[in-house]
């Protein structure tokens, strides 16, 4: 179960820093060889969504910037910081 401060923190996180530091932590655990009994097809599988997940992260980024510039919301502060005064 995951503790509720993690899902605290996670919620006032933009989803573009939460896709980028997945994808980050990811490809460490690879490299690491933690899933290295999953066999060279898993591992390649597992490098790849890594990557994408740095895609995703980077495409996020761009949609939180643009909504941001809509409502006039600070990206870094969260979804839930409202709008700038």
């Amino acid at each position: 179960m995951i503790p509720e401060a993690v899902i605290a923190a996670l919620a006032s996180t933009p989803a573009s820093e939460q896709l980028r530091d997945a994808g980050q932590e990811l490809a460490f655990r690879i490299a690491q060889g933690e899933f290295d009994a999953l066999g060279e097809t898993r591992c390649a599988d597992l490098s790849t969504l890594a990557q994408m997940l740095g895609v995703w992260a980077g495409r996020a980024a761009a949609l939180e910037e643009a909504q941001a510039r809509v409502t006039g919301q600070d990206v870094a502060a969260g979804a839930d910081a409202g709008p700038k005064r």
